[in-house]
């Protein structure tokens, strides 16, 4: 994905605070640890309940993916039928990796 298109993305997620891209895109790829309030982990959460599932594998590497998929990660996604999707993707993520 283009860098100007995930720029747009994160603008959009994160409207209600007032947050750099290239803030949010530098956390993502782990090369800082904040974006404004938001560390890595709120970061994907923001993204991970915002973004279809293809949108956020073009973002986000399965293998980055799959490491924060904990149990802490998972209870924190808001709604249980998101949950359910990602304990899905996870299982399905360490059978090909």
């Amino acid at each position: 994905m283009e860098r100007s298109e995930r720029y747009r993305k994160y603008k959009k997620i994160f409207w209600n605070v007032d947050i750099d891209p290239t803030d949010v895109d530098a956390v993502v790829k782990k090369k800082q640890h904040y974006a404004g309030p938001y560390n890595y982990r709120k970061v994907l959460t923001r993204l991970i309940e915002s973004l279809p599932w293809f949108t956020i594998l073009d973002i986000i590497p399965p293998d980055q993916i799959y490491h924060v998929l904990d149990d802490e990660f998972m209870n924190s996604l808001r709604t249980p039928s998101l949950r359910k999707k990602y304990a899905f993707v996870k299982k399905k993520l360490s059978q090909s990796l």
